[in-house]
């Protein structure tokens, strides 16, 4: 058996073993009115920077607050957060690093607006509602507030899996 053969069996899979992907979340609070066709054309504009930036993620919107997750290159995702937070339609109340993470959660999710109907279906929408309240008034260590997004994104990463959500 050559070489080659050997590595095919192994099914090595090198963006685990050497990640470069980095992730973090962000809680902004909007300062101009969103209607339904404004975050829309939004998360179109986001989609397709992203995509240029092979950054993956979701955005939610509720009740004026921004919650998004960006995965990808740390140097694009941060250089793409420093340009989110001069943006003047939102202020950032809450930054949240979760680090290098062994692989993409939401690889083809460009930029994935989940509406606040979707998070119901997902039985997800009291987890978020705590974890903004978390974010927005810091009643939470920063630790655990991490924590606890990371097990909402896990969450969501299930139900892609079983395919409940596209």
């Amino acid at each position: 058996m050559d070489g080659l053969d050997l590595l095919s069996l192994c099914k090595i899979n090198f963006e685990t073993m050497f990640s470069d992907v980095f992730a973090l979340v962000y809680l902004s609070t909007s300062l101009v009115a969103f209607d339904k066709a404004r975050i829309n054309e939004l998360a179109q504009h986001a989609s397709e920077k992203n995509k240029r930036l092979k950054i993956s993620g979701y955005l939610c919107f509720k009740d004026g607050l921004f919650f998004q997750y960006l995965e990808g290159n740390q140097g694009n995702v941060v250089g793409l957060m420093d340009q989110i937070e001069k943006d003047s339609r939102h202020e950032v109340l809450n930054l949240i690093h979760i680090g290098n993470i062994k692989e993409r959660k939401f690889r083809g999710w460009d930029m994935r607006y989940l509406e606040d109907g979707e998070l119901k279906n997902m039985q997800l929408e009291d987890m978020f509602k705590w974890i903004i309240t978390s974010m927005k008034t810091e009643i939470m260590a920063y630790e655990s507030l991490k924590e606890n997004i990371q097990k909402m994104i896990q969450q969501i990463v299930l139900l892609r899996r079983k395919k409940l959500i596209s």
